[in-house]
């Protein structure tokens, strides 16, 4: 992909309204909440505070299987009493903070999102960021034990809750349509969505009369997840570098302090480094594909296997792990490649600038 073809798929509005919010307003909703609620009375140390704000998009029963470690913002109680962890912003009485938080970008309806987009401007160029995305990443990499049934599945709970899990729904749906023809996707899981139009996502996948891997692959990974999950990875790691700073100061160093020391100018050389995606300067490719692929179609495959076995509709009903090999996940982990890499690219020429490699590999 050429780097001119590099766009957004949603055009950033630059304003706090229609799901998207610039994210130093949203960096300004964590740093109220974190005063509203401050540690430790509250117990809201920075996985407290980063739980909270995850649960309100994505939370429930399956988050609480996938993260059975993550905990709120708790009440405090009498020193006899049980603690119960329990997420206080829902009933929070700062109502015009809450509000900007649970914002519904409008992904393929009308706010269908189950969060906001961070909207961003980085290195002259536009984003929009699915914060639920970069949360739920972040809270896994911080709470990396799982339960059933995805422990059952070898599935460790990164993988449903980054780019793993978009490149496998691609595939998924991919097999389904497949196998089954593009009626039964109706059934399949993930069509069905929130917002104003629970079926937006399924009524313009029947719209069309012919598809491609691209069109699967833009259903299940648009760019605003995409960022959000490689933020979610590159965010950890910057907060394991400052581990006494709160939520709000490592959103501070990652996207707002001066431009050209913000983190997220190395987003990609970091999300590579810390997934094992190694880059040949020489070659400007991957340097071992085959690597790539050994590592990550098993977990692809894994993750297809708990959609197909009716988890995310039916908690409770799982069937026995299948462990099935699916024909298409190389091509679909492949595309996930074509997409990273020349955002990799131009990130490498605006960092090095003259001073780029011209051999050997990143790290």
């Amino acid at each position: 992909m050429p780097i001119g073809d590099i766009k957004s798929i949603n055009q950033p509005s630059m304003s706090s309204s229609n799901g998207n919010i610039p994210v130093s307003e949203y960096h300004d909703c964590i740093k109220k909440v974190q005063e509203a609620f401050p540690s430790p009375k509250y117990h809201s140390s920075l996985p407290h505070v980063l739980s909270s704000l995850r649960r309100l998009y994505y939370g429930g029963t399956l988050f609480g299987h996938l993260l059975p470690l993550s905990r709120a913002i708790t009440i405090p109680v009498l020193i006899w009493e049980r603690p119960k962890p329990e997420d206080l912003l829902p009933d929070w009485n700062d109502k015009n903070t809450l509000s900007k938080l649970k914002q519904r970008a409008s992904e393929n309806g009308i706010n269908d999102n189950p969060s906001p987009y961070l909207e961003l401007t980085l290195n002259g160029r536009q984003e929009l960021i699915d914060v639920g995305h970069l949360l739920l990443t972040f809270d896994a990499l911080l709470h990396p034990t799982t339960t059933i049934p995805y422990s059952s599945y070898d599935v460790p709970n990164i993988d449903p809750a980054s780019w793993i899990a978009d490149v496998a729904i691609a595939v998924y749906w991919h097999d389904i349509f497949l196998n089954k023809g593009k009626y039964a996707l109706k059934e399949a899981e993930f069509t069905t969505i929130g917002g104003d139009d629970k079926n937006a996502l399924i009524n313009k996948i029947l719209s069309k009369s012919q598809f491609s891997p691209d069109d699967f692959f833009s259903w299940s990974a648009p760019d605003s997840d995409l960022l959000g999950d490689i933020d979610g990875f590159v965010m950890k790691h910057l907060s394991s570098m400052h581990p006494t700073e709160t939520l709000s100061e490592i959103f501070n160093r990652y996207y707002i302090q001066p431009p050209k020391d913000t983190f997220a100018r190395k987003r990609y050389w970091f999300f590579c480094f810390l997934n094992e995606l190694n880059y040949n300067y020489a070659t400007q490719d991957w340097e071992d594909i085959n690597y790539i692929r050994s590592k990550y179609n098993p977990r692809i495959d894994r993750c297809v296997d708990l959609f197909y076995s009716g988890f995310w509709s039916l908690p409770g009903s799982v069937s026995p792990p299948s462990k099935k090999s699916y024909k298409d996940t190389s091509m679909f982990l492949q595309l996930f490649l074509d997409w990273l890499k020349p955002r990799l690219q131009e990130e490498l020429r605006t960092v090095h600038g003259k001073s780029l490699p011209k051999s050997g590999k990143m790290f």
